[in-house]
């Protein structure tokens, strides 16, 4: 993928193994384990995602936007 292109995703998880969306230090998070997989997939280490809300630990998503 080359810089400066965009990508949306939908995505749904089960949260029960996750601290919430959002990075946290020392806590497995949604986004984190998103970008990791992408960074791998797209071998770019600069990939950051922002997803349309926010989940508290434990919830479940159904149809979460990402860009």
């Amino acid at each position: 993928m080359r810089r400066g292109h965009r990508l949306r995703l939908d995505i749904a998880y089960i949260g029960r193994e996750f601290s919430g969306w959002q990075i946290q230090p020392a806590c497995r998070t949604v986004q984190g384990e998103l970008e990791s997989r992408l960074r791998r997939i797209f071998a770019d280490e600069t990939i950051k995602t922002a997803g349309t809300s926010r989940t508290d630990a434990g919830v479940h998503a159904l149809d979460q936007h990402v860009t």
